[in-house]
């Protein structure tokens, strides 16, 4: 990034309702839900989730789109606390949502925050967005990383949940925007929902590459390609030296995948 591309990102951090937030948050502490002020809605929710979203969704605008369409179709596939719904909903008034969210805890908190300021035309499905109907374990954290389990999960306050067959779901629905973010479980998701979802202007996806697996991030992106998006790759996590060093967590690579019909990058 140029240095002016730095000074940029450093004065959008200096928003005083982000740093308000920031050491609301830090008092507070990491496992304390509180509500936080999002563009002046109240929005409940934990501070390391308040952080990251404020600053990618809101300051940096990861979420911004060119279209002219009023009243767009939008699909959320882990709409986590609703902060990329209140988003979209600012963006396009008159939009119409379709939000998933698996986590129990969390999807009570979504339904809070879209009642308390007042958001309409969001339907909310609290269930897994997966390749089949089955009961399936899910392991929740409570903050954006709960997962449908893998190897790499298993054994960590796992539940058991519904999920459904999102193809079926699809059928006969066309949108015009569509945000993935369901860790991990997109590297089986994408290849058998995309004939369904091919149609949208705009997708913004993000990769999730497990520890110990497979990646199908070559699979994912040919099947954009070849059906006719342009994609623009951004890391979400930045690795200084990773020949030498890994992330922590699950997963050893996360990249925000944005695909276009139009070029807008």
């Amino acid at each position: 990034m140029s240095i002016k591309g730095r000074i940029r990102d450093l004065i959008k951090l200096l928003n005083f309702e982000y740093l308000k937030g920031i050491l609301k948050g830090w008092l507070a502490g990491r496992e304390k839900l509180i509500s936080f002020s999002v563009l002046g809605r109240k929005m409940k929710m934990r501070y390391p989730l308040f952080k990251a979203q404020y600053r990618s969704i809101f300051l940096y605008e990861e979420y911004i789109l060119p279209l002219n369409i009023s009243a767009p179709r939008i699909l959320d596939l882990g709409a986590n606390v609703g902060m990329s719904c209140l988003y979209f909903k600012i963006l396009f008034p008159d939009s119409y949502i379709d939000a998933f969210e698996a986590d129990p805890e969390i999807g009570t908190l979504l339904a809070e925050n879209l009642a308390t300021n007042g958001i309409k035309g969001v339907e909310l499905h609290y269930t897994a967005a997966w390749i089949r109907d089955e009961d399936i374990k899910f392991v929740p954290n409570g903050l954006d990383g709960g997962a449908i389990n893998v190897d790499s999960f298993a054994g960590k306050n796992e539940i058991t949940m519904r999920a459904i067959d999102l193809k079926k779901w699809l059928d006969g629905k066309k949108f015009d925007i569509i945000k993935i973010d369901i860790e991990g479980a997109e590297n089986e998701l994408i290849p058998h929902i995309f004939d369904s979802i091919q149609t949208a202007n705009h997708v913004v996806l993000e990769y999730h590459s497990i520890k110990q697996s497979s990646q199908r991030l070559g699979d994912i992106l040919r099947l954009f390609e070849n059906g006719g998006f342009r994609c623009y790759l951004k890391a979400a996590d930045s690795l200084r030296n990773p020949f030498i060093n890994e992330l922590a967590g699950h997963f050893d690579n996360r990249i925000v995948i944005y695909c276009s019909k139009v070029a807008t990058f």
